[in-house]
C-alpha cells in the first residue's frame, strides 16, 4: 500500500468523523432551541 493511498484513506475517515460530530452538534442545538420554544 501507498503511503499516499493510506492518507487519502485517513483524510476521508476524518472527513466523515467531522460530518457526524457536525452534524450531532446541529441536532443537538436545533433540540435546544425546539426545547426552549416549548417551554415558552
Amino acid at each position: 500500500m501507498q503511503p499516499g493511498k493510506r492518507l487519502r484513506t485517513g483524510v476521508k475517515a476524518l472527513r466523515s468523523f467531522l460530518v457526524i460530530k457536525l452534524k450531532g452538534i446541529l441536532y443537538l442545538e436545533f433540540r435546544l432551541l425546539w426545547y426552549y420554544e416549548a417551554v415558552e
